[in-house]
């Protein structure tokens, strides 16, 4: 029997699962099978239909293949560069000279100060557990963003601690203060370290205050420090400054413990739920996919097209601009502008998700187009929609899983660099959306929902599992098409090379329900779904944390 050439050996093409089709009797000999061949349906062994190459020339594809690379790794570079970074590129203006925190301020931070405030409102439940206290402490270490955030934790230290391991807490960091103090005395003198030395000696003196507190109590205290305190930590300061004082009142001050512990266990009951539910889904759908029989419908098309690729290099390429662009305009615009370019960058991002349609520029007709990016009803609306829940579900233990690793990678990076001496703040784990749905604005609020729950499941799916995974699925198997697309899908967002695995994950994920189905309505319900669900419990959380 002729059989097509093809890197995934299609199967005879009677159907997708030779192994079940009806045997063939008596017919055409091999002259009249070779003279037909083209007009049926070929299938790979597992049931994709192969369909002929998408538009494109050698050429074309050289190029698309050029641009893609050059503007991936440009904005994948862009994204994890840091802010600083990005600035002393697009020669933006130097910064004003630093000056020295002020006494009735609020003290820089980072995600220890809503972690911290949540620890002491369920200090009462979780000092029942003597083990606690340490690891508690550790875990906000590991969040410390700045020296400042040395006496956010140290409340929760003093708190936690018994008074011998408060002691030695409190010497641990005094004497990592006074390290980072004679380091600076050695450079060169200029302003930057007249103010960092200014600034740490006023943390060592709060640090001395709240150990004090906790030591003699808060009368203790002159009255200056008392509203330095207060003024620079905010509910945190009060609280230490209320030691001594009923339950009652200190509970009025940073919150009472039920609204958080019952986030909490509805959080655990979700995650639990998920991980439970996920696992045995997972199982079984391990045991269906390697059945033989087990069909996939996800069209393979052959190799030689560039329209696809050429979609993507266009998107990345315009993403670039756009961010490089903001960067550009953050560094040199006037205030007056800044005031209304944040929402006209939003629009523009808006505006990305009608570079999906090039290939209908390119001359591909609509019904082409839908049917290689997977926007076609599949079996049915909500079978499809059904389909990408069931997955997502059984993606949950895997994303968790990235989850966790995310966290050892952290853990063990702060170690190394406490271990080695290296300068400056350990790793924070920083995402921007939990900053943006941490601002309190109604209205940026609801554009990052909409930005997050509507933009993104269509155009992401439509860029990455539409038409770059159909690039690389032309040229190879649909795992190493999944990876590569998740991959260059989770280093474009800027959460740094640390916090991409669960992106990754997810990202494959979502090329596996495009695998399965052919329809690109699952990965969108999947995507939307995980958006929509982390974004809520954001909201609820910071909400509960004030």
């Amino acid at each position: 029997m002729i059989r097509a050439m093809d890197p995934d050996r299609p199967t005879d093409p009677a159907g997708p699962n030779p192994a079940h089709a009806p045997r063939r009797g008596p017919g055409p000999g091999p002259l009249v099978d070779s003279m037909t061949m083209h007009t049926r349906r070929r299938y790979t062994p597992r049931g994709n239909p192969i369909v002929g190459p998408d538009p494109g020339t050698p050429g074309s594809r050289s190029l698309a293949l050029l641009l893609a690379v050059v503007l991936a790794g440009v904005a994948i570079l862009w994204q994890n560069l840091g802010h600083e970074r990005q600035q002393a590129l697009v020669n933006a203006p130097p910064p004003p000279p630093p000056t020295a925190q002020a006494a009735d301020e609020p003290a820089p931070g980072g995600m220890a100060d809503p972690m911290a405030k949540a620890f002491l409102r369920v200090r009462g439940i979780m000092a029942q557990d003597p083990n606690a206290g340490a690891t508690l402490v550790e875990s906000l270490e590991d969040l410390r963003a700045s020296d400042a955030d040395r006496v956010r934790i140290g409340v929760v230290a003093a708190e936690y601690l018994s008074d011998d391991d408060r002691a030695a807490w409190f010497a641990e960091q005094r004497e990592a203060l006074a390290e980072e103090v004679a380091d600076e005395i050695g450079t060169p003198d200029d302003a930057g370290v007249a103010v960092g030395l200014a600034d740490r000696t006023m943390v060592g003196a709060e640090l001395d205050a709240v150990e004090a507190i906790y030591t003699n109590g808060p009368d203790t205290l002159d009255l200056a420090m008392r509203d330095q305190l207060a003024a620079r930590y905010g509910d945190i300061g009060a609280f230490a400054l209320s030691k001594g004082r009923p339950d009652a009142e200190r509970e009025a001050i940073i919150g009472g413990p039920w609204p958080l512990v019952f986030f909490g266990l509805g959080i655990l009951c979700v995650v639990g739920f998920g991980l439970l539910a996920g696992t045995g889904v997972l199982v079984w759908g391990m045991i269906w996919y390697f059945d033989r029989r087990t069909a996939m419908k996800c069209p393979r098309p052959e190799p030689g097209g560039s329209v696809m690729l050429e979609t993507y290099a266009l998107f990345v390429g315009a993403f670039a601009l756009m961010a490089i662009g903001a960067t550009v305009v953050e560094a040199h615009a006037s205030d007056a502008t800044m005031a209304w370019f944040g929402f006209a960058q939003l629009g523009l991002q808006w505006m990305l998700m009608l570079l999906v349609l090039w290939p209908l520029a390119r001359g591909m007709s609509m019904y082409n187009w839908r049917q290689a990016v997977g926007l076609t009803r599949g079996e049915g609306v909500l079978r499809e929609m059904g389909c990408g829940v069931l997955v997502y579900l059984a993606g949950i233990p895997l994303y968790i899983g990235g989850v966790v690793m995310t966290v050892v990678l952290m853990t063990a990076w702060n170690w190394l660099r406490r271990k080695m001496g290296m300068g400056g703040d350990p790793a924070a784990p920083s995402n921007p959306i939990v900053d943006l749905v941490g601002s309190a604005d109604p209205l940026l609020l609801v554009l990052i929902f909409l930005l997050a729950t509507v933009w993104a499941p269509i155009t992401e799916e439509l860029i990455f599992r539409g038409a770059l995974y159909r690039h690389f699925r032309a040229r190879t198997g649909w795992l190493m098409a999944a990876l590569g697309t998740a991959a260059l899908f989770a280093f474009l967002h800027s959460y740094g090379p640390l916090m991409v695995t669960p992106l990754i994950v997810l990202g494959t994920v979502f090329a596996f329900m495009r695998e399965w189905r052919g329809s690109i309505i699952a990965p969108m319900t999947a995507h939307f779904l995980h958006n929509f669900t982390m974004l809520v419990a954001m909201v609820i959380g910071l909400s509960i944390l004030g």
